[in-house]
């Protein structure tokens, strides 16, 4: 069954928008080119229109080569889980996205409204069971997606994610978080890769100001919550240092804050909730 989301288009704010297509930014490592792509979404929930009022939550996770591990996506999967139903608690409007190597690679599993209402209670309580196994599965499709191997934009899935939920609040002051789940690793087509940087003498001030290049960062006042979880959270095949995951957690807790919401957590973690 083919849907059609109705959720806001992705609109850089350096940058105008079609209602087909948008211009989407690279995040390069010292530059970003603007290229026109298509969006996409791909069909895992009953799409809803996003009720003024709501509470949001965008949950954005890392479906690159670098975390392709059966292990770590089992673990995706569970706290996406987590996210959704603690979404669901709030009747909040919930975005899953999976992004991969470009802002314009990224993909909208769910864009859906967790409010369920009903005059019997026994109608809610279906909708209730039937909201819960539909966030189950997206979220087992969120971990299972493959974006490929060809790098991770991690500071680009952030960006749109951001843009997005102030989008969707319109200057509101409602209660808004973005989450996203990753391994950290940022890497591009034009040579920055957090994990080697790390082994260089660059400061971390310096890693961050690199990654975030010419694309300054979104303003994310008025947000509830920033949460980057799995923060050098790898495969058994490719482990970190600690010195190096606490290195990769500064670094991402720098550009976090560089954005000005109301609190920021850089986490190894996968807590599965928001706070």
């Amino acid at each position: 069954m083919n849907v059609v989301l109705n959720v806001p288009p992705r609109k850089w704010l350096i940058a105008g928008a079609g209602a087909l297509a948008v211009l989407s930014v690279v995040v390069l490592s010292n530059h970003a080119v603007a290229q026109p792509v298509s969006r996409t979404a791909a069909v895992a929930c009953t799409a809803t229109k996003y009720e003024v009022g709501q509470p949001i939550v965008l949950a954005s996770v890392d479906g690159t080569g670098s975390t392709n591990s059966v292990a770590l996506r089992h673990e995706y999967a569970q706290a996406l889980s987590g996210i959704a139903a603690a979404a669901s608690s709030q009747g909040a409007y919930l975005v899953v996205d999976v992004f991969g190597s470009t802002v314009g690679s990224i993909k909208t599993l769910c864009a859906t409204s967790t409010r369920v209402a009903g005059a019997a209670p026994l109608f809610v309580t279906a909708q209730q069971t039937a909201l819960r196994q539909a966030l189950n599965k997206i979220s087992k499709q969120a971990s299972r997606t493959n974006m490929g191997a060809a790098g991770s934009s991690i500071y680009g899935a952030l960006v749109d994610g951001i843009q997005r939920v102030q989008l969707l609040r319109a200057g509101q002051p409602l209660p808004a978080h973005v989450v996203v789940i990753t391994d950290g690793d940022e890497s591009d087509r034009g040579g920055l890769h957090l994990r080697r940087l790390l082994g260089t003498r660059a400061s971390d001030q310096a890693i961050a100001a690199q990654i975030i290049g010419k694309l300054p960062p979104p303003d994310a006042r008025g947000l509830t919550s920033i949460q980057i979880e799995g923060v050098g959270r790898t495969g058994a095949a490719s482990p970190i240092s600690t010195q190096d995951v606490r290195r990769m957690q500064d670094v991402w807790q720098r550009i976090c804050a560089s954005t000005h919401p109301r609190s920021c957590l850089v986490t190894p973690d996968l807590l599965g909730n928001f706070s």
